[in-house]
């Protein structure tokens, strides 16, 4: 129920109300954890760079996977799956964290999310098992790459750009592919 952050000199220790679970942290040194709590799914919350809570969400709908905080530090993207009896279905839940509301709901069909990865303060990276992605905040996908069925084996992001490895078969002995693409989802 303990995180450490640091920078390699200073060390924050945050205290979470609950057993953490995932932890992501923006360039500005801002923290999101996302944390166990009795009578929720779970509680999502931010923290500043001293480590002073300065937003929480307790979560009783779906089961929230990842956290990412925006380099503005006022967007929050939340990777959720949500159990049916007509099957799985992920999405990616945009939060105003100054207004603590819904922003937008972004759908990922049949797929599930690997990571969220934010390219500016506005605009988001969705790795999924069947394509990836970029949307802003409104919600509007500004480019998609599909696998067109080819097995997405690992993928890299960093402030350059993605890499996606993809399998020629079902073995992990057998020959990769790696693309990579910019942030404007062009291959380079």
């Amino acid at each position: 129920s303990t995180a450490y952050v640091t920078n390699g000199t200073k060390t924050v220790k945050i205290k979470a109300a609950g057993n953490v679970i995932f932890g992501s942290i923006n360039k500005n040194g801002y923290v999101s954890l996302i944390t166990e709590e009795d009578g929720f799914k779970n509680q999502i919350a931010v923290f500043d760079k001293k480590g002073k809570a300065i937003y929480r969400w307790h979560n009783s709908d779906k089961y929230i996977t990842s956290a990412v905080l925006s380099d503005s530090n006022k967007i929050l993207a939340l990777s959720q799956i949500d159990f049916s009896d007509s099957g799985t279905q992920s999405n990616v839940i945009v939060r105003d964290i100054v207004n603590g509301k819904n922003i937008n709901n972004v759908k990922c069909d049949d797929s599930v999310i690997y990571k969220l990865y934010f390219t500016n303060k506005n605009q988001f990276v969705v790795v999924t098992d069947t394509k990836t992605f970029s949307s802003t905040a409104g919600a509007k996908i500004k480019w998609t790459v599909d696998y067109n069925g080819k097995k997405l084996y690992t993928y890299d992001i960093s402030e350059k750009g993605i890499a996606l490895v993809f399998g020629e078969d079902d073995s992990a002995l057998g020959k990769s592919i790696v693309k990579y693409y910019n942030y404007r989802g062009n291959q380079i």
